[in-house]
Parts: structure tokens; sequence; C-alpha cells
């Protein structure tokens, strides 16, 4: 994980305790003052006997006084928050809540190389097993998927990927969002099969944009043949672009390889490169795909049509500016009479004013 999406999960942790519960907020249930050490906040945490506002109260605290704590006791803390995230018998909000703090500190722990990143995974193993429980509370399922993602934890490869294979999950917004992510965090290089499936397949259109967003992420091209199929679906386009323009690079540097196997699907792409930047680098690769000779007649019809469908974005004046430019390039080429008909038609169109109709009296 880079340092910038650290800081980013770190971020989100401590907006989580900036929010506050009614537990923290509470000043009649614990107090949370400096005069609380972190070994009573630990105890109060641990006992399960201590009412559940108490103890999320004082998770909460010991996680924003965790700068103060020596190696050894944030150590122990992180061992209190795991073992209170495997207790079934706690309360559940509780329980996620311990494995978001956990995740928090063992991420932070490798960061500041107070531990390694074996010692973190081993103390947590138990997320393995947590995450594939079809018996655990939903909420505290997600959260151990998420966190097996924010650790990096390569051992949940397997069990991410089982929980994608089940096709059931591809509509279960709980298990199939996180799982997305996850394997995107962990196995970029392999998850587009997954993914793939989970985009084709759900009918539920968080879980659809969660895996466009994944999809994106891994930056493999072979995603662009999916991602371009699929982008109508669901009447959601906007989760795809924004995956295709977030691969804007991906997609130029194919357009540059007119023999590439996924040509045809990075000129389609070009569609949701809304960028000016960007059309400035696409329109002239299109220009050449359209003029290469050597080339399939298909990939230079596809540009040619992705050219004419971007000129006619336009108001009809522009639009027979550019067609003007294009229409050169292919005027004695058999291969494109039809567009050449089309062409000539949009060249040849006028702008009809409006009748000014004389009032009548």
């Amino acid at each position: 994980m880079n340092s910038s999406i650290e800081k980013c999960l770190l971020l989100g942790l401590l907006a989580w305790l900036g929010v506050g519960t009614g537990a923290a907020q509470s000043s009649n249930t614990l107090a949370v003052g400096a005069a609380v050490l972190p070994k009573q906040l630990l105890q109060r945490l641990e006992a399960n006997t201590t009412p559940k506002e108490e103890r999320l109260a004082s998770l909460q605290q010991l996680y924003k006084v965790r700068g103060t704590m020596a190696a050894h006791e944030r150590g122990d803390f992180l061992r209190k928050a795991v073992a209170v995230a495997q207790d079934k018998a706690a309360d559940a909000r509780l329980r996620a809540d311990s494995i978001w703090v956990a995740g928090g500190l063992g991420m932070e722990s490798k960061h500041e190389k107070m531990m390694t990143h074996e010692e973190v995974a081993q103390q947590c193993q138990f997320l393995l097993r947590v995450a594939a429980d079809e018996s655990e509370d939903a909420r505290v399922r997600r959260v151990s998927i998420t966190t097996l993602g924010n650790l990096k934890m390569k051992e949940g490869v397997p069990v991410v990927k089982g929980l994608l294979a089940n096709k059931a999950n591809h509509h279960r917004p709980d298990i199939a969002r996180s799982a997305c992510v996850a394997l995107s965090e962990l196995a970029p290089e392999d998850a587009l099969p997954s993914l793939g499936d989970v985009l084709s397949g759900t009918t539920n259109s968080a879980v659809f944009g969660t895996a466009a967003y994944a999809l994106g992420r891994i930056k493999n091209r072979a995603a662009l043949p999916l991602l371009v199929a699929n982008r109508q679906r669901l009447g959601d386009n906007l989760s795809v672009d924004n995956a295709i323009e977030g691969m804007g690079d991906t997609v130029l540097e194919t357009l540059k390889k007119p023999d590439d196997p996924q040509i045809i699907p990075a000129i389609k792409a070009t569609r949701s490169l809304w960028r000016e930047e960007q059309r400035e680098q696409y329109l002239p690769l299109l220009r050449e795909i359209l003029l290469a000779k050597n080339i399939l007649v298909d990939t230079r019809r596809e540009a040619l049509a992705r050219l004419m469908d971007e000129a006619g974005q336009h108001p009809l004046a522009v639009e027979q500016e550019r067609l003007i430019a294009i229409f050169p390039l292919v005027e004695k080429d058999a291969a494109f009479k039809d567009e050449i008909v089309l062409i000539q038609q949009k060249l040849n169109a006028r702008i009809i004013q409006p009748l000014k109709m004389e009032p009548t009296h």
C-alpha cells in the first residue's frame, strides 16, 4: 500500500473517532479526560462486565491517545482489540470498531517500524476466519474483509476470491463491495477474472459501481473490454466512466499500438476521457489509426466512427469544421463509402432559422 493510501485510511479512522458516538459523548458514562490512563481504559475495554457504551468509549479514547503510548502499551492495545474483535458474545458494533482499530494500529506499527508485516499479520490471522464465516454478523464480516486489504495480507487472497466466486454474493453490497476493493489491493495482477464476473453479473447498482472502481484501480488494459461492454448496464455509465478515466494513461498507451488486442475497446473507451488534455492526445492517435492502411479495416472504421461521434458532440458549425478535417482522410477509400455519404450529408446540412411570425391583429 502506498503512503497516500495509508494516510487516507488513517484519516478515515480519525474521522470515525472525531464523529464520536452517544457513548463517547456521554460524560455521565465515562470520563475521558487526561486523568484516565491507558491501563485503566484497557481494563474497561477488556472486561465483559463493562457496559457496551463504556467499552466503545474506551476503545475510541485509547485510539486517540495511542501516540502517547510506549511500544509495549500499543502492542497490548492491539492484542486487546483483537481479543474483543473475536468475541462473538460481544456487541457487533464494538467488534467491528475493534477490527478497524486493529487495522489502524497494524498499519501504523508497520509504517513506524514498530512491528514487521509478518508480526501484524500473525496478530490478525483471525480476520481470515471471520471474513469467510457466513454465520458472522454482516458488519463484522465487511470490516474484516476491508481490513485484510488494508493490511495487505496476501494470505487473504483465497478467502476474498472465494467470496466473489459465490454468485449469491454478487448481489450483497456488504460482502461484494468490500471483497472487490480488497482483491484489487491484495492481488491486482490476478484480480481481473473475479472483478469482471462481478461487474458483468451483479444486478445491484452499488456493487456494480464498486466493481468498476476496483477494475479501474488495477489499470490492466484487459479490463477495457469489460468496462466498455458494461458501460450502459444498470443505467450507470458514470461509475464506468470514472474507472476508465482513471485508466486514461493505459488507454492512450494502447492507442499507440494499433495491433494491440485491446485496440478497439481502447478506441471506444475514449468516450470516457472527458478532460480536454486527454482529448488533445487521443484525437491525433485516432487519426493515425484511421490512416494506417496496414491494420484491420474494422479497427480503422472504429476510429472513424469515434472521430465522427466526437465531432457530433459540438454545435453544427464546429461539427462541420471537424468533419472537413476528417473527410480528406477517407474520401478516396472505398472501405468507407457509407461513412463518406454520412459525412457529406452533415457537411451539406444547414442551420434552419426559426420563422418570425408577425403578430396578427
